[in-house]
């Protein structure tokens, strides 16, 4: 059964061991356990062993700053001054780009360089807007599923790691056009949880404009709940649920604050991953939420718009 095991060069390991097929060679001067499972982890760090001058950058550093999510993204960014040198298998080589180095995030190989979180969102957001990587995410009617992506990558970099938006504009001077940076930031937001919530955010805002996100409940000063989207002055409160909350601790606890809330007035729809994918019936029912709260007549006018939208789209690419 595979093991989790570190690479390593063949000048650290005993050549009878190669020999007997004990390593085997991973890429060039670089070798992994026959038995070792090479997980994404595994071919950063590989490498990373592999040019040691270099930074990762890319999802990895996104991922070794703290964003929780694309970890597992098979290429591999590596940031290299060195010329003369080709690309592997998954791997791209960058070069000629200014970073600010960061040293110690990986405790197993302390000497492996990231680039800040900037210059590796800059990376991500050029791998997604020229579509050279592709993973899933709902469908927003109105905007195209690479500029999705873009603005879900944002979101998170924002959110999970100590990027401004200062610091992206600045990151991306000369390798990503500087209107279309632009258009994406308005479309961000640094509260967003996880790539699904982006997703709901504009789904919501293309709905009606008003909307805001992680609001917090008090009673007494105490925190009861912190909900994702609100419309305060109607009592409409919008959860995104991810598989977290199929646990059932947080089934009862969701139990409790929808129970809290509706108790005061409140009306409470919680979207899961499943139901973003149907944005229509997820639009209807967000409409009848904000009938019921008073507030303007939206129904059948708001859908019959995003029928026509959705049919004009310049989104008619397959989700993946």
């Amino acid at each position: 059964m595979n093991t989790f095991t570190l690479p390593r060069t063949a000048s650290e390991i005993r050549l009878s061991a190669i020999r007997n097929g004990q390593w085997v060679k991973h890429s060039y001067g670089i070798y992994s356990a026959s038995e070792g499972a090479k997980d994404s982890a595994f071919r950063v760090r590989a490498a990373h062993l592999r040019f040691p001058s270099g930074a990762i950058g890319g999802f990895a550093a996104l991922a070794f700053h703290g964003v929780p999510f694309w970890w597992d993204v098979d290429l591999v960014t590596v940031h290299t001054p060195a010329r003369g040198i080709r690309e592997e298998d998954g791997m791209h080589l960058v070069k000629g780009v200014t970073f600010t180095p960061y040293h110690g995030l990986d405790q197993h190989f302390p000497d492996l360089v990231c680039v800040d979180p900037a210059t590796a969102a800059i990376d991500c957001l050029i791998y997604v807007l020229r579509k050279r990587i592709n993973f899933w995410t709902p469908k927003v009617t109105g905007i195209w599923l690479h500029e999705l992506r873009a603005i879900q990558i944002i979101d998170a970099t924002l959110r999970y790691t100590s990027a401004t938006r200062g610091e992206l504009r600045e990151a991306a001077r000369n390798r990503l056009c500087k209107r279309k940076l632009n258009r994406l930031l308005k479309l961000a937001d640094d509260r967003c949880d996880s790539p699904p919530e982006t997703s709901l955010r504009l789904i919501l805002g293309r709905l009606l404009p008003g909307w805001e996100t992680q609001v917090a409940i008090y009673d007494d000063n105490r925190l009861i709940t912190v909900i994702d989207f609100a419309w305060k002055r109607l009592k409409v409160a919008v959860y995104y649920d991810g598989s977290v909350h199929n646990e059932q601790r947080n089934v009862d606890r969701d139990n409790e604050i929808t129970a809290f809330l509706e108790e005061r007035g409140w009306t409470v729809l919680r979207v899961s991953k499943g139901m973003i994918r149907r944005e229509e019936d997820l639009i209807r029912r967000v409409v009848q939420r904000i009938r019921q709260q008073g507030g303007p007549d939206l129904a059948m006018q708001t859908i019959e718009n995003r029928s026509k939208r959705q049919s004009a789209s310049p989104n008619p690419a397959r989700v993946i």
